[in-house]
């Protein structure tokens, strides 16, 4: 589980795993500090679970519209969603952002 590098509070699972390139932060309930997220590591996670989607569509060219096999793909793609997001609450790095105070 990913935790507040500040102050070690569990951080809320959804909010983590819903971390992308547009929106990377989570603020902390416990210490009120913004945490910003690795972006390469972002990416990675948002590459595999995006690779489910062309498994849907090549499985449609190879075997028509059989539903046992499309059923399969999509069970597949939703599989790999949920790995990349459980990936991503497990081995995110978070930090403490910044403040833009002057």
């Amino acid at each position: 589980m990913a935790n507040c590098t500040n102050c070690n509070n569990r951080l809320p699972f959804f909010k983590v795993i819903l971390l992308s390139e547009t929106r990377n932060g989570i603020k902390c309930k416990s210490c009120e500090k913004t945490l910003k997220a690795e972006k390469s590591f972002l990416g990675i996670i948002n590459l595999i679970g995006l690779l489910g989607i062309p498994l849907i569509f090549w499985n449609k060219e190879i075997f028509g519209d059989q539903s046992l096999s499309l059923i399969m793909a999509v069970a597949s793609s939703l599989l790999l969603f949920i790995a990349a997001m459980l990936i991503q609450n497990r081995f995110i790095k978070l930090s403490v952002a910044e403040s833009q105070d002057d």
